[in-house]
């Protein structure tokens, strides 16, 4: 299970082409709707496209009582 910030490396512009439709027509990639930059989904490398190399900012995901929620951050 993977998360990550809705904003493109490149373009800093959102990155699902339509409300929260994110992946590319094969579902193999996420893919930018500014630029059609690919990125993976296991660890959201930019594969193709102007940012090759940069990734997508993750957030953490956690499985609760069957429900994908925001992970929690460590109270200091």
């Amino acid at each position: 299970m993977y998360g990550y910030i809705n904003r493109c490396p490149h373009a800093g512009s959102p990155l699902d082409w339509m409300p929260d439709q994110f992946l590319s027509l094969d579902q193999r990639h996420i893919q930018c709707a500014t630029h059609a930059a690919l990125f993976t989904l296991d660890g959201g490398e930019c594969v193709a496209g102007p940012c090759v190399g940069d990734r997508l900012t993750p957030v953490a995901l956690e499985l609760v009582d069957g429900w994908i929620c925001l992970g929690r951050q460590a109270q200091s």
